[in-house]
């Protein structure tokens, strides 16, 4: 973990932030949510500003396309833009009773391969919102407390965070990572597969929602899903016109199965990286699964198979990293986070 003092103001309030690629959640020191929506802004092109986020910047771009148009701060995991990120995190707080970050103690989550200048940027943006406590403190780390793991014990945890951008596996013990891997990757890469498919060989274009269906109603066919014929309905590339094509099972998953193997193998590459002396740990404690994929039928099962570890869901595995990062907030965390390990800088 790394705590950067930016100011020595009485800080208002703390706040733990999970900032996907997908989806950012908002949460207080007491766990409780103020706000989950979708990593995403509307951006006025006339002037450049931000003019809302989440679900209500994909409605108005829809609504007036050309004037509106849709971007993301979080890439992969990481900033892409640092000013599109202060303008959609200073919108996304006055839509909640948080109204601004100023004077505030924020933990926020972050890759475990973040670089220098991914700190860096996280930090110039922090700061430009007023915020006068930063604790950072690895994805797989935060993951690994609201999974309800000890991470600060010395016997080795494996904890793999399946997103909709990418994969990320860590092994911990005494409060630090010591091996990890990760795969950039996600559930967001088969859902755009699946639109590229359906785009370039039958001539239909469907939305983001389409796209996530057919995902997770083909995979929960299980061993039928190869033989079963999909009716699918979109616009036609050509018109514009509503038009239907059916597709079979197997060239869905032929777009799905690459991906999830990807993901499934960061698992693997940590595991190949552990310390000799953890690995009987693992035998006994397994892996937990948290992140929106990691729901996927059937997918607990390929990673038990994968790895021959025993394989667990969390119990909240969308919000097992805010949770996470509210314990590290919390007065009931504060002795085992001095002993924690967070990003390298």
């Amino acid at each position: 973990m790394r705590t950067i003092r930016i100011g020595e103001l009485k800080l208002a309030r703390t706040v733990a932030i999970d900032l996907g690629t997908s989806r950012t959640r908002l949460a207080d020191a007491n766990g409780s949510l103020l706000a989950e929506i979708e990593t995403v802004a509307a951006v006025d092109s006339s002037t450049s500003k931000v003019a809302a986020v989440g679900e209500n910047a994909i409605k108005l771009a829809a609504d007036r396309p050309g004037r509106f148009i849709l971007a993301s701060p979080i890439g992969r995991s990481k900033v892409k833009n640092v000013g599109l990120l202060n303008s959609y995190l200073s919108v996304l707080a006055k839509s909640t009773d948080l109204k601004s970050f100023s004077r505030s103690k924020v933990a926020l989550a972050m890759a475990a391969d973040s670089k220098t200048m991914d700190v860096k940027a996280v930090q110039a943006c922090m700061s430009d919102l007023g915020v006068k406590e930063l604790v950072l403190v690895e994805t797989t780390l935060a993951g690994a407390i609201g999974a309800g793991l000890d991470p600060v014990s010395p016997e080795g945890v494996m904890i793999a965070n399946l997103s909709a951008s990418r994969a990320e596996a860590g092994i911990l013990a005494l409060g630090e990572s010591v091996s990890w891997a990760v795969c950039d990757r996600g559930g967001a890469d088969c859902n755009g597969n699946i639109y590229r498919f359906l785009e370039e060989h039958h001539g239909v274009i469907v939305s983001r929602d389409v796209t996530e269906e057919l995902k997770i109603g083909l995979l929960k066919q299980g061993r039928r899903a190869p033989r079963i014929q999909v009716s699918v309905w979109g616009r036609s590339a050509k018109t514009g016109d509503p038009s239907q094509v059916v597709v079979m099972g197997s060239d869905l998953l032929d777009l799905i199965d690459p991906v999830l193997r990807d993901m499934v193998g960061a698992c693997t590459a940590a595991l190949a990286r552990c310390p000799a002396e953890l690995v009987s740990d693992l035998y006994e404690s397994g892996i937990t699964l948290i992140g929106g994929v990691s729901l996927t039928e059937g997918l607990v099962q390929v990673v038990e198979a994968s790895t021959g570890l025993k394989v667990r869901l969390s119990d909240t595995p969308q919000a097992a990293v805010v949770q996470g990062l509210c314990s590290v907030l919390s007065d009931g965390r504060r002795s085992a986070v001095h002993q924690m390990a967070g990003i390298r800088v």
